[in-house]
């Protein structure tokens, strides 16, 4: 089997770490020539691009790619990878396509709970993205008969990117609002979530988030 993620950042590099055994090849973007190399070390065949125009090799690595992961945010455009790759996408028929989507699309609850089929209520500009690009996406689904499985994800931290290194930094923040609460998911556990929805290939939506609230 062959992986080849858009957008090789933290989470994705997690995920490869949990799935490395299951895939004889695996690609990763980058917008930054100078980040190629250290995907090259991690055993990631690195590939440049910036969203906007087709990078060199990679149409050529989606005819071979049994899976595609999806990190990279939406624009005013829409979804980058749709608008550069969707028919070699459709051609190749991938066993499985994941797309890294936010729980920022439910919008404000005032601390209510909320699950998958929950009504979506974007409020900031890049939310409002986000819920088009899930929607593209899932027609995406239907039109080519290929599984794709939307995971929205809370607050990500892990080795490196939490509240400890924040203090350290100087960067912490403390914010006191009347029933605020914060959602937060380990990257661990998205790298999990991941790898287990991944052996159940059907479109579908999924939030991966902590079991409580912060």
């Amino acid at each position: 089997m062959r992986l080849f993620i858009f957008g090789t950042g933290f989470s994705s590099k997690a995920f490869v770490e949990e799935v490395r055994d299951q895939f004889d090849w695996i690609g990763g973007t980058t917008r930054s020539p100078e980040k190629a190399d250290a995907l090259r070390n991690l055993g990631i065949e690195p590939f440049i691009f910036d969203g906007e125009t087709k990078g060199e090799r990679i149409a050529d690595a989606l005819k071979t790619a049994t899976h595609v992961l999806v990190s990279i945010a939406p624009d005013e455009a829409g979804d980058p990878v749709l608008n550069q790759y969707a028919s070699e996408i459709a051609a190749a028929k991938p066993q499985w396509i994941g797309y890294l989507s936010t729980v920022g699309v439910y919008g404000n609850h005032d601390g209510a709970w909320v699950d998958e089929d929950t009504t979506l209520n974007p409020v900031s500009k890049r939310s409002v993205q986000r819920v088009t690009a899930e929607e593209s996406w899932l027609a995406f689904a239907q039109e080519n008969d290929v599984p794709v499985q939307i995971f929205r994800l809370s607050g990500i931290y892990g080795p490196g990117r939490n509240a400890f290194e924040n203090f350290k930094k100087g960067t912490a923040r403390r914010l006191v609002k009347p029933v605020q609460v914060f959602n937060r998911i380990h990257v661990a556990d998205i790298a999990g979530a991941l790898k287990a929805a991944m052996a159940k290939p059907s479109t579908r939506v999924f939030n991966v988030t902590d079991d409580e609230p912060a």
